[in-house]
């Protein structure tokens, strides 16, 4: 197991030392409060993802024949764990975050490491199919093929994310279907 996942990270910084200079930016969740435009970030550099898949119509879907895997809930429980901690724009944990900054520390904890940036992050991980998407896989929200925010599936149509400015690390409820899920478990 542990030489899959080296070879899987060795892979991944591989393709990413060659697509530094392609990568056109480190692109962020959310875009700095202190001008419009003004994207910020950093953390390791992205590998160009994969076509993403066409989403689909509703809500996100139920996972009762789907439970979360034992990665999963770890993942899931780490990030349930934060609950209440404030957002604020570029912080990457232990006392507050940003909604990448929450991903990262959450998979640092259970020592899976992740680029810093949710468009990196994306980059980073493989593409799975919304029909097979468990609880403690990433959701990539989008924009015109930006992604521009992530959070934790927790199942049921909700996920755990750091939101915005003025708000806390909390569970809600996934609000479109302009995603695509990640795993780095």
């Amino acid at each position: 197991m542990f030489t899959t996942a080296f070879k899987r990270s060795l892979a991944v910084l591989t393709v990413t030392a060659g697509t530094l200079v392609a990568a056109g930016g480190t692109g962020t969740a959310m875009m700095s409060q202190e001008g419009a435009g003004q994207a910020r970030g950093g953390g390791a550099p992205a590998r160009p993802a994969a076509a993403s898949q066409p989403p689909e119509a509703g809500k996100a879907p139920e996972t009762k024949h789907k439970p979360a895997a034992p990665g999963g809930s770890r993942i899931v429980e780490l990030a349930a764990s934060q609950e209440g901690k404030p957002y604020v724009y570029g912080a990457e944990g232990p006392a507050r975050f940003d909604c990448s900054g929450l991903v990262q520390y959450v998979h640092r904890q259970a020592g899976i490491d992740l680029p810093r940036t949710s468009r990196q992050q994306r980059a980073a991980l493989p593409h799975i199919p919304r029909s097979e998407m468990r609880p403690g896989d990433l959701l990539f929200f989008h924009n015109g093929g930006h992604v521009y925010h992530v959070g934790i599936f927790a199942g049921r149509g909700s996920m755990w994310a750091a939101p915005e400015p003025g708000d806390v690390v909390r569970k809600q409820n996934v609000w479109t279907d302009s995603y695509t899920v990640g795993r780095a478990w």
